[in-house]
């Protein structure tokens, strides 16, 4: 029986794939497009949505413009980028996006966007939104009964056994967020382990009892590990932002094609299965997501709405604010 549903279930999941390759096959993408980004921050889903004819470059930002790379930085047309990466970025060095685009953006991305100078917020094209999970092991010792706030994390069980993405933002917003506020006396003394390549790894592979890492990088693991369950509290939970970036090299038609793409109702179905949800505003994605967020908050598998209306992004920094954060993050992540 178990052997009959997961070749039922490669089925699917093999028809998916074969769909969206179909669907970014039979767009009109007939000139190639050199593309980079850092790919450990794509869904698999999501990837097979560049058109076949377009180059593909990993890159690494922290070297984006290092010497040796100067070369190849000239041919790239469009990058991704998710809204941690901007300031390794040189806005100079991009275009602005089509105003035609930036109207198909729904009400919070319009809002977020407003957070960044009018200089930069006319070059960013918001292409996906992230949300940040809570995965947990299904052990009756690691129960979470009150998933209103995040006080869970300052449970004596799952002292020593919490894996933080290493991002003094992201703990440090989660811990605003607590109820109690006496709890957060004993942030040092938690022990919380701190990992941003190998989270879900550890969780499956050390005693650890929680990772809270972005959604659709989870993905993989819930779908082959039954011993591992998804939570999202109430309060909200921090939100990854993903952009596109355009050179002037670029034939915009090919970008306006691909965009289009990203906004089909069936890709948009797929992809908020996989914990991408896309930043758009049409009668078709208003539809999707009340739908799927109704459903799918039922199973436990995406945000419910109170969650995902409680959710909260990032504002660019300013350097005091960068300072005083690398300051605290110091602190926090090196007790």
């Amino acid at each position: 029986m178990i052997n009959k549903f997961l070749s039922r279930r490669k089925f699917i999941d093999v028809a998916k794939l074969s769909f969206l390759f179909l669907l970014s096959s039979c767009r009109n993408f007939s000139e190639k497009v050199n593309i980079a980004f850092q790919k450990q921050f794509y869904p698999l889903q999501f990837l097979d949505l560049i058109p076949n004819l377009w180059h593909q470059k990993a890159i690494n930002l922290n070297n984006f413009y290092k010497k040796s790379n100067l070369e190849d930085l000239k041919k790239i047309d469009l990058l991704l980028i998710t809204d941690g990466w901007l300031n390794k970025i040189n806005f100079d060095d991009f275009e602005n996006i089509n105003p035609s685009l930036l109207s198909k953006l729904d009400d919070r991305s319009k809002t977020y966007l407003n957070n960044y100078d009018k200089s930069e917020r006319g070059k960013l094209m918001p292409i996906g939104i992230n949300p940040y999970a809570v995965i947990i092991k299904n052990n009756k010792n690691f129960r979470i009964d009150n998933n209103d706030s995040w006080d869970f994390l300052f449970s004596k069980v799952f002292k020593g056994k919490i894996i933080f993405p290493k991002s003094a933002r992201v703990v440090l917003s989660i811990m605003q967020r607590i109820k109690n506020k006496d709890l957060l006396q004993n942030i040092v003394n938690q022990e919380f382990i701190y990992d941003d390549k190998n989270s879900l790894d550890l969780l499956v592979n050390t005693d650890a009892a929680i990772a809270i890492t972005p959604l659709s990088l989870s993905q993989k693991y819930l779908k082959i590990d039954s011993r591992l369950s998804i939570l999202f509290p109430h309060d909200g939970v921090p939100l990854l932002w993903n952009f596109a970036m355009i050179k002037s090299s670029l034939n915009l038609e090919e970008f306006n094609n691909w965009i289009d793409l990203l906004s089909e109702p069936k890709t948009a179905n797929i992809l908020v299965k996989a914990g991408w949800y896309l930043p758009f505003k049409t009668v078709a994605m208003n539809q999707l997501y009340s739908d799927n967020v109704k459903e799918f908050s039922r199973l436990n598998l995406q945000p419910s709405k109170k969650c995902w209306d409680n959710s909260w992004s990032f504002s660019p920094l300013n350097s005091k604010e960068k300072k005083e954060l690398e300051s605290l993050g110091n602190k926090l992540l090196n007790p």
